[in-house]
């Protein structure tokens, strides 16, 4: 039975690669009684002493249970001597033959006087040697003569000489001894990039047969569009007034038309009449289609009639079509990405309002413990719920209707509302800041917190209970930040409405009703899965940060470079605060950890990578720009950092710098899909009036490579519309008007291309 300690080193040897699962698990089931499993990997070659020993010092950092250490090698073999060796051994001596009929008799001992006696004589005689040697004179040594004395010759190497070499020689022999093991390791690491580039290969082969076949598929829908609508007379109306009267639509994509095979134009210069017009000929037998069609062109309320009409006819589509409602629901009523009612309320305000209904608005109260809704009512249970993640910037209102015989608690500002037998205001060191009158237990009260800058007022009922001011330094107040809610010694039923108002960053905003149309397009497009998994998807990602996560794990994260970190502990916190800084934009205590660590490691290229992006994020481009180029110097192979830099040169306008940086990404991992879509927007950016078949294959490819990455989703809308730019020239005098120039836009995140329309 492996001791607990045995089952923490495997674990922690997969976890870094250095054991396979199968190895880990064979190992631990042929375990030898009272031998450890280090020694045991160690000795049939799967890891070397050091390796072993710095999993030990993981395990005793980490565990409870402390390993044993490594027992020290003899340079001997410890392998069991067969059983010959022993049986050669004792062939030699008499074998002891024991019978039942004869009885136990002691053996007479023979007489030991004889040996004594010849002991004694030879002790005397040597005792009496030795003191002749002692006492006896010494003679005088001989004079030695100058002249005589013959000097050492040339070739001759004199004692100290010797003394000298042989120390030389232990030095050189000992650093023989480590350059295999180091070459050894080396030799590894190269073999495993080379194999998970051969991976990478095999993957690209079958991502390019994969986007072959769906472009065969569109030719043959065109194909099959052309024969269709060739008898079919349209009248298509552009934005700029122009009109096409008795046009044929000869090629039609979700992106553009083409008409008369003579003008394509992309869809975003088509008016929404003349788009439904087209979208009833060209679906006029398949609603599903025609709302998914109407979806991507953001017809909310065409696109709802269209899936209402396909829930008729389509059974097959039924299940899904019933997913997407609710969402197109939300949609028109603009409620963006809340389970309860939301409106926004001029440039940066929002509505939030909760009448306890749907089972699903309790999902909008985060906290340890779960709040469920019951008859109509939010119940609230100890503890701390957070409202939405919303970070509410100067004013705020919140309203409700309480009833509860413990404490209410609200928090905003660091500060905390506590409205109980009496109504306090406590600071961030529990000092009270103000205090008025307070609930009546188990009585329903209408509660009304106010925050207005630094001022914050409670009102229970129609009465001022208090009256606070929130410290602040140079007169400034701080953010109010998210809305937390809570009970304290019991629990708290809340009767609808409870509303929420506030004002919100307008970028923070657009984003939240933008998740929404995102999932309402992935939710309709034909190669995902349903509603209900993107919806699993998008939690997922917003508790667990699966995608910060994939960012995360690096190819520099190899046994080769992370095991020149001996406090493997802070490697793994830094990974922590990173994947924490990729999904919420917080650094917290990420620069610091990495400065310490980096301080220690400067050889180690991945925390040079981390350091590069987070400082990239925050926009001190010159400073990530220095810590790329320093982990390239360590792994020159570091595609994830070779697309970084050029990222950076993309924003410097440095096309031709950022080119050969990825074209060496794409070389070292044939596969990662960031590179292929920064080289299709390099080469882009360079020519805009040039769109070329290879941009257009570097996108699909990373689409296909890689279809849930965000921003290879962004790089195809930037660059997409600009290919039916240059497709029709007799746009030419419209185009500025209707968009300009894609355009980089810096923002405090970091720097994304965008559409300007």
């Amino acid at each position: 039975m492996p001791a607990s300690y045995d089952i923490s080193f495997a674990k922690i040897a997969v976890q870094n690669g250095l054991l396979s699962p199968e190895q880990a698990q064979a190992i631990l089931k042929s375990l030898a009684s009272g031998k450890i499993l280090a020694q045991t990997a160690v000795e049939a070659k799967l890891l070397t002493r050091e390796q072993a020993a710095k999993i030990i010092e993981a395990v005793n950092r980490k565990g409870t249970s402390q390993h044993p250490a490594l027992p020290r090698s003899s340079g001997k073999s410890t392998a069991i001597r067969p059983a010959t060796a022993v049986r050669k051994r004792t062939e030699s001596q008499p074998a002891v033959r024991q019978t039942k009929s004869l009885p136990a008799v002691a053996a007479r001992k023979a007489s030991q006087l004889p040996f004594l006696v010849a002991a004694a004589v030879l002790f005397v005689a040597a005792g009496a040697c030795g003191i002749y040697f002692v006492v006896r004179p010494k003679p005088a040594p001989p004079k030695e003569n100058p002249a005589k004395k013959d000097p050492p010759k040339k070739d001759e190497p004199s004692k100290k000489d010797e003394t000298v070499k042989k120390e030389g020689s232990k030095k050189e022999d000992s650093g023989k001894k480590d350059e295999p093991r180091k070459d050894t390791d080396k030799e590894a690491f190269l073999q495993r990039l080379a194999q998970k580039r051969r991976e990478a290969e095999q993957k690209l082969g079958e991502r390019k047969a994969q986007l072959k076949e769906e472009r065969d598929s569109v030719a043959a829908e065109r194909k099959k569009l052309r024969e269709r609508m060739a008898t079919k007379r349209l009248t298509v109306k552009l934005a700029s007034g122009q009109v096409y009267v008795g046009a044929v639509l000869t090629a039609f994509s979700f992106d553009e038309i083409q008409i008369n095979d003579a003008a394509t134009v992309p869809w975003i210069l088509v008016t929404p009449e003349s788009t439904l017009e087209v979208a009833k000929a060209v679906f006029s037998d398949r609603p599903y289609e025609r709302g998914r069609f109407l979806t991507a062109r953001k017809l909310w309320k065409e696109a709802m009639a269209a899936f209402e009409e396909a829930s008729r006819k389509e059974e097959d589509r039924r299940s899904k079509i019933e997913e997407i409602l609710p969402i197109l629901d939300k949609l028109l009523r603009g409620e963006g990405s809340f389970r309860g009612s939301a409106r926004r309320v001029g440039q940066n305000g929002i509505l939030l309002s909760y009448d306890f209904q749907d089972a699903a608005q309790a999902e909008d109260f985060q906290g340890r413990a779960s709040s469920q809704i019951q008859s109509g009512r939010l119940e609230l249970p100890e503890g701390i719920s957070r409202v939405t993640d919303l970070e509410f910037t100067t004013d705020l209102d919140v309203e409700m209707k309480v009833k509860t015989a413990g404490k209410l608690r609200l928090g905003v500002q660091g500060l905390l509302v506590e409205v109980g037998p009496e109504s306090r205001l406590l600071g961030k060191d529990k000092k009270e800041l103000a205090k008025g009158v307070g609930l009546k237990a188990d009585v329903e009260t209408r509660v009304r917190l106010q925050v207005r800058g630094a001022k914050i007022e409670l009102y229970l009922g129609a009465d001022r209970a208090f009256v606070g001011e929130v410290p602040t330094e140079k007169g400034t107040a701080p953010p109010i930040g998210t809305l937390s809610l809570g009970v304290a010694g019991g629990t708290a039923r809340l009767s609808p409405p409870l509303t929420i108002r506030g004002a919100v960053d307008p970028k923070e905003l657009e984003k939240r009703f933008a998740e929404v149309e995102i999932l309402v397009h992935r939710a309709t497009s034909d190669k995902l899965d349903d509603i209900r998994t993107q919806l699993e998807d998008q939690r997922a990602e917003e508790f667990l940060g699966k995608r910060a996560g994939y960012r995360v794990e690096i190819s520099a994260h190899d046994p080769y470079f992370v095991y020149r970190i001996q406090d493997l502990a802070s490697h793994d916190t830094v990974k922590g605060l990173m994947k924490e800084f990729l999904q919420t934009r917080i650094p917290g205590k990420l620069e610091e950890s990495l400065d310490a660590l980096l301080a220690k490691h400067p050889d180690v290229p991945g925390l040079h990578y981390f350091k590069g992006r987070y400082l990239q994020m925050t926009g001190d481009t010159d400073e990530a720009r220095k810590s790329y180029r320093e982990a390239l110097k360590h792994f020159p192979e570091f595609f994830e950092a070779l697309t970084g830099l050029a990222e950076i040169h993309l924003y410097e306008d440095e096309y031709d710098e950022g080119l050969p940086l990825v074209e060496k990404a794409v070389r070292c991992r044939p596969d990662y899909a960031p590179a292929y879509a920064m080289r299709a927007v390099l080469r882009f950016a360079k020519d805009p009036r040039n769109l070329t078949d290879a941009i257009r294959d570097d996108l699909d490819l990373a689409r296909v490579l890689d279809p849930g990455d965000d921003e290879i989703v962004d790089y195809r809308r930037a660059v997409q519309p600009r290919r039916t730019y240059r497709r029709a020239p007799g746009l030419l005098g419209f185009w500025p008007k209707a968009m300009r120039i894609v355009t980089k836009v810096r923002a405090g995140a970091g720097s994304t291309w965008i559409l300007a329309s």
